[in-house]
């Protein structure tokens, strides 16, 4: 989409949808991503938007914090997000905020050898026992979204070892191999190797984000947010509309 897009999308925004961009753009600090397709989303009433929290984690060991307040989003921006969404209710706008959490993740991406049945059964139990949760805000687990398709990860990959997006792989392996965010995980590959299984799990989540909520705006929390915002694009039909409305 070109810049013009985005202005002829911007100015036949209504009144309300211009509210909620005016909240938006206030918290903004990375720049809006896929303008016409954020304006389409900002139309829909409740708004729906979307975060992924990375599963908190003992150091060397397969298991799991079971506390959603050791989960990497709410952890992170608990505070950030104490002013955004009470902005957002301020401003009148009606929304729903779901965190999905990846249950899937240390099997398919970091090679825990745990069964998955064991480590969804933890996710649940997180989700179900969170408390404190900001109003609006819901915990889903990533299972639960992906049964209601007929994608899977496998395909994903297959994608992944045929195309080979080496700038996104090799983004990602450098970062994975650096980054003190994953300190406490216990990774069961070579950074290479989590790197291919990581860019085929945000393809598939921004597909199946695609096709069970169409109009839905994801919140961006992972850095760096240039590369991650793109990860969630290749299997797409449409780009991902996504802010940044926490200082990352």
């Amino acid at each position: 989409m070109s810049k013009a897009d985005d202005r002829r999308a911007l100015k036949s925004l209504s009144s309300s949808a211009q509210r909620a961009l005016s909240v938006f753009k206030g918290f903004e600090t990375v720049g809006l991503v896929a303008v016409p397709e954020l304006c389409l989303a900002l139309e829909q009433t409740p708004l729906q938007l979307f975060a992924f929290s990375c599963l908190g984690a003992y150091r060397g060991k397969e298991e799991l914090k079971l506390d959603i307040w050791e989960t990497l989003f709410f952890k992170r921006f608990r505070k950030q997000l104490g002013k955004f969404l009470p902005a957002c209710a301020e401003a009148g706008l009606s929304m729903k905020l779901s965190v999905v959490l990846p249950d899937t993740e240390p099997v398919e991406t970091w090679g825990w050898e745990r069964s998955q049945g064991s480590l969804t059964d933890d996710c649940r139990l997180i989700a179900e026992c969170a408390e404190g949760l900001p109003p609006g805000c819901e915990v889903v687990l990533w299972s639960d979204l992906l049964a209601q398709t007929r994608l899977g990860y496998a395909t994903a990959y297959e994608w992944v070892r045929q195309t080979g997006p080496e700038l996104l792989i090799a983004g990602e392996a450098q970062h994975i191999a650096k980054s003190k965010a994953f300190a406490d995980i216990q990774l069961n590959a070579n950074p290479r190797r989590v790197a291919e299984r990581q860019v085929a799990a945000y393809a598939l989540q921004g597909q199946v984000l695609e096709q069970l909520f169409p109009r839905t705006i994801f919140l961006q929390s992972e850095t760096p947010a240039a590369r991650k915002d793109v990860m969630y694009n290749p299997l797409r039909q449409h780009p991902l509309p996504i802010i940044h409305p926490f200082t990352l």
